[in-house]
């Protein structure tokens, strides 16, 4: 995997957490599985709000925008209020969110282009 690949893959991460900590959520499981192709990040959370479920699925499963990735993802920064989950849904692929008796699991899913 390239640099370019872990930097994203990074601020994924980094996008993921930030959200679910400025949310109250601060006890969650999170695996992050990594492949030639292509990255699957999971992040298994108790007792998820329904509404918070719809705005990750309205917000992050829409079309990868290819150029902002490759020219300007870094320039855009962390998300606050008016963009929140906007970053996301330009570097992933898109999310699939399933429930387990009290835990939404979210996975999502990016296939790599910074291959060597």
């Amino acid at each position: 995997m390239t640099k370019q690949e872990v930097k994203i893959t990074a601020k994924i991460i980094k996008e993921i957490t930030l959200f679910l900590y400025t949310h109250g959520y601060s006890n969650f499981e999170f695996q992050t599985y990594r492949k030639k192709e292509d990255t699957y990040l999971i992040f298994k959370v108790k007792n998820f709000k329904d509404s918070l479920v719809k705005l990750i699925d309205e917000k992050v499963n829409r079309e990868r925008e290819l150029e902002v990735e490759t020219y300007g993802w870094e320039l855009m920064g962390d998300m606050d209020s008016n963009n929140e989950l906007e970053i996301l849904g330009l570097l992933i692929d898109n999310v699939e969110i399933t429930t387990e008796d009290k835990f939404h699991i979210f996975t999502f899913y990016r296939k790599n282009r910074y291959n060597k």
